[in-house]
């Protein structure tokens, strides 16, 4: 087995990325370990050059960076992907975004001040609007808001947790196209349709089917992970009202069994690729900068 790779995913996330993770640690023909057992193993223990990095847990991951071990991807981009309004921010003067209001930083609860923020949130980006936690994944914690009465609710029960509002893009309810991106190339893409709910994502019911992507699509997709760092990610788009892409999120954890599946293409192959490919030198990308 090789021990100069190695494959590292969390344990609470079994069911969702461990085929996954090791079907990528087959192809590296190296170990595929849970991200707490590194918890127990000192410096000198940690062998491996290179990390498929299958996981969200920045210390854990910044360890690794500071010894030395080339992280995929590399924890300041893994960083930036996990919060929507650090993505959003980062990524709306170079592509086509939706209208967005992150939450503010507040110190203390002030119901008052939330009422008057959601009612010119409102007014800005018009209902029905979309509500995320900048943190979330598969779906999960985004509404579909439709009042400013139920606004100034959502930003009550969200109040001690970071979060952004969304202009709704209607015409590209419960569709979108996830385009999978490897070291600058679209390895695979598919559309994605739920006709009950607003969100087209495989966990929240939709299904995928395999398409060519038009060309400002993947340029998008590329460009998206260029400008954030990453190796890989799956970058998901809108369809905009004369057909543009409009980049709803980039997931530098994306799956993908239910993309080789729709596509007929294996993400794990391309994925070691660019790991075998690439020399062990670590990006320069981290938290510190």
């Amino acid at each position: 087995m090789n021990r100069k790779y190695a494959v590292i995913y969390n344990r609470s996330l079994e069911s969702v990325f461990g085929k996954q993770a090791r079907a990528v640690a087959r192809e590296l023909d190296c170990p595929c370990l849970y991200t707490d057992e590194l918890l127990f193993l000192g410096d000198e223990e940690i062998e491996f050059e290179k990390c498929v990095y299958f996981d969200k847990d920045v210390i854990t991951g910044l360890r690794l960076e500071m010894l030395g071990v080339r992280l995929y991807n590399n924890i300041g981009s893994i960083e930036l992907c996990d919060d929507k309004r650090r993505t959003a921010e980062l990524l709306r003067r170079d592509l086509n975004l939706p209208k967005t209001v992150p939450s503010p930083l507040l110190f203390s609860d002030d119901p008052i001040f939330r009422g008057e923020f959601a009612r010119r949130a409102g007014e800005r980006l018009q209902f029905p609007l979309v509500a995320k936690l900048a943190f979330g994944s598969l779906g999960q914690q985004v509404k579909l808001i439709a009042s400013k009465e139920e606004l100034i609710a959502c930003c009550d029960q969200w109040k001690d947790q970071p979060y952004l509002l969304q202009e709704y893009i209607d015409t590209s309810k419960g569709k979108d196209l996830r385009i999978y991106v490897v070291k600058g190339e679209a390895v695979a893409a598919m559309e994605r349709y739920n006709p009950n709910d607003f969100r087209s994502n495989i966990g929240a019911g939709g299904r995928g089917t395999a398409i060519r992507p038009p060309k400002e699509f993947e340029d998008a997709a590329i460009s998206a992970c260029a400008l954030l760092g990453l190796d890989f990610g799956g970058v998901d788009l809108l369809y905009g009202k004369h057909g543009e892409p409009i980049l709803c999120e980039v997931n530098s954890n994306a799956l993908f069994q239910e993309l080789n599946a729709v596509c007929g293409v294996a993400v794990e192959k391309h994925i070691a690729d660019a790991v075998r490919q690439e020399e062990a030198n670590p990006l320069d990308f981290s938290v510190f900068q």
